[in-house]
């Protein structure tokens, strides 16, 4: 059951004129399918979003769901995994995952979030790219999510 919340008498339910920022768009991508890789380079996933922004000056909210994992018949602790998430083609963050123990597949879903500011007018493009160390498969999982949040 959900809780039901009243606002008092004195609840101030809108924001004076020129405060606050509003939510111009919301772009959402999912991975299609699990992508699969065993580079030891970054190579692209194939999830990707892209968001244009009709003027500059405007805050980006990045929200992101990583779900991945790695699997290796190594010895204990051979396989990891690094995520980079890029904006235009250029390091937005990395993660970092050791994933495998006694050649067992493990599975983490990582969340993240970002506030980008600055970005002039025009299309940006945010993707991830993965990459193994060591040894093993590094497997991104299909329910793997980009959101992006245009606030002005």
């Amino acid at each position: 059951n959900m809780a039901l919340i009243t606002l008092g008498a004195n609840a101030i339910t809108t924001l004076p004129s020129g405060v606050g920022g509003k939510v111009l768009q919301i772009v959402h991508s999912q991975l299609g399918s699990t992508h699969t890789t065993s580079s030891d380079s970054f190579v692209d996933t194939g999830l990707t979003a892209d968001i244009t922004i009709s003027s500059g000056s405007k805050i980006l909210c990045l929200l992101t769901k990583q779900t991945y994992g790695i699997d290796s018949s190594s010895a204990i602790w051979k396989g990891a995994s690094y995520g980079r998430w890029l904006l235009n083609n250029n390091t937005l963050f990395d993660t970092s995952h050791i994933g495998n123990r006694d050649g067992q597949e493990q599975l983490h879903n990582m969340h993240y979030s970002r506030l980008i500011t600055g970005q002039s007018a025009g299309t940006h493009t945010i993707k991830l790219q993965h990459a193994r160390v060591n040894a093993g498969t590094v497997y991104t999982q299909s329910n793997s999510s980009i959101t992006l949040i245009e606030i002005a």
